[in-house]
């Protein structure tokens, strides 16, 4: 069931009023019915894995604080690692490995061959492993008081608006509202619209409307002129920004109509003036997972430069391994990681420490554009379909002579969609707010909704019906 869809608004327009109806226990029970009836329309046999997940960390914290045994509390926490990880590893990566495995022996001269196995990866799933994984690892450190309500604690796992693409919630900011009453305000009323159309017109009218254009180009990489592939690629910066940032705008829109506020995942990465900037403001939810998770058991930062390197590297590069099971994608989170370590080094000199950047000075423009950069040129790395068309891509790129056969449309197009998004972004920036159309008048409201409803119907994808990209993930 895609947010983007009728199906989805005829589901919503059953749940909001009969939810806003009953009492908070009764919305509970009825909410986890929902977020199951919608995790279950794409496929209801996975709805067992979740079922498991609940079942193992609702039992697993619960255990955990219930003793001060030391290996009892181990226990629990290994049994709930175990359980989660192993299901996100076999759906997700056992392919890989297995592929991986074959490639590397054959390559050695070793008569290895084990068939791979035909897995459907479940949507969601590198999701709510790692929201159930952070709930029973925050109780095991002493973080987290568990919940002694079970419906509570599966409405947590399965929250319909943030189930399939996140943002990947922490049960102490959203576990306390499923616990208390609810009242949906005006406020909440009037922003969780505002949320959703904005998340709608990210999608539908500039993700949707960039995929045809992207998907020609990288489909046959090599036969287009460098400036065309730049061209795909920035496009591509733009889809898998409005598109992932626009489901975070309508999972919190529609949450908001419940009367639950969920996280920010994305403010602005585009106008970030340098690459720390840029991954502090990109799907937020999973930077700040790794940061608690991987990065900061690790050691972080206070073992040494040597390390820090390596665990900071290391994170990135596990992240890219989350984003897909394929090298490409470690490639890309690995040497993303490599700029991040750079740029640390080179702002921790005499002359850079402290030194404040005026938002839109020239120095943060420059910050803004070497930023940028960096991030497009790895973007080609995300979109290519495995190393080796990573391969054809920078070939592309490099060796293709742009001032042959440059195709105009896709420099339009680049233009054309991208003036919209920066304009957002920028307005979004400079007010501080994700909804600053609403200190407008209701003129220019009205003014502005019918400009972007034009824009979504002759600009956007509105007859494409594109998944979300990171329904992948």
């Amino acid at each position: 069931m895609l947010f983007n869809s009728l199906t989805f608004a005829a589901f919503l327009a059953v749940v909001l009023p009969v939810y806003h109806a009953l009492p908070r226990r009764g919305q509970n029970v009825f909410l986890v019915g929902a977020s199951y009836l919608f995790y279950g329309w794409w496929d209801w046999r996975f709805l067992s894995l979740l079922w498991v997940s609940t079942a193992v960390d609702y039992w697993a914290a619960n255990r955990i604080a219930a003793t001060s045994d030391p290996k009892k509390r181990n226990f629990a926490l290994g049994v709930s690692l175990v359980t989660n990880l192993g299901i996100l590893g076999f759906f997700k990566y056992f392919n890989f490995f297995v592929d991986t495995a074959n490639a590397s022996l054959e390559a050695l001269g070793v008569p290895f061959n084990t068939s791979l196995l035909y897995i459907v990866l479940p949507v969601g799933i590198s999701f709510y492993t790692f929201q159930t994984l952070a709930y029973t690892i925050d109780t095991w450190r002493g973080r987290q008081t568990p919940t002694a309500d079970p419906v509570a604690f599966a409405l947590y796992v399965a929250y319909f608006p943030q189930l399939v693409a996140g943002p990947i919630e922490r049960a102490k900011h959203l576990l306390p509202q499923l616990e208390q009453d609810r009242v949906l305000t005006p406020q909440f009323l009037r922003t969780g619209i505002t949320l959703i159309l904005i998340g709608l017109f990210k999608k539908v009218g500039l993700a949707d409307g960039v995929a045809p254009f992207v998907d020609e180009v990288f489909g046959e990489i090599g036969a287009f002129s460098s400036s065309s592939v730049l061209c795909a690629t920035l496009l591509f910066c733009i889809q898998i920004y409005g598109d992932f940032s626009g489901y975070s705008d309508i999972a919190r829109g529609t949450s908001r109509l419940l009367g639950i506020d969920l996280m920010v995942n994305f403010r602005q990465p585009y106008l970030a003036q340098n690459i720390a900037e840029l991954w502090r403001r990109w799907h937020i939810s999973l930077s700040t997972w790794f940061a608690d998770y991987v990065y900061i058991p690790l050691g972080g930062s206070k073992r040494g430069p040597v390390r820090n390197a390596f665990n900071l590297v290391g994170m990135f590069a596990l992240s890219g391994l989350w984003h897909g099971a394929a090298w490409n994608f470690v490639l890309w989170a690995t040497l993303n990681g490599v700029c991040l370590l750079l740029f640390r080094y080179w702002s921790e000199l005499p002359r850079n420490e402290g030194v404040e950047v005026a938002p839109f000075s020239l120095r943060w423009f420059a910050g803004n554009f070497a930023t940028l950069t960096v991030f497009v040129l790895t973007a080609l790395m995300f979109r290519s379909d495995g190393l080796a068309g990573v391969w054809t891509g920078y070939m592309a790129l490099l060796l293709n002579p742009w001032w042959l056969g440059i195709e105009h449309v896709y420099v339009y197009a680049t233009l054309a969609y991208g003036i919209p998004m920066v304009a957002l972004d920028l307005w979004q920036y400079r007010s501080g707010e994700e909804e600053p159309m609403l200190a407008s008048g209701r003129v220019f409201q009205g003014v502005l909704l019918g400009c972007a409803m034009i824009w979504v119907l002759v600009m956007g994808g509105v007859d494409l019906d594109v998944p979300f990209i990171y329904f992948q993930f």
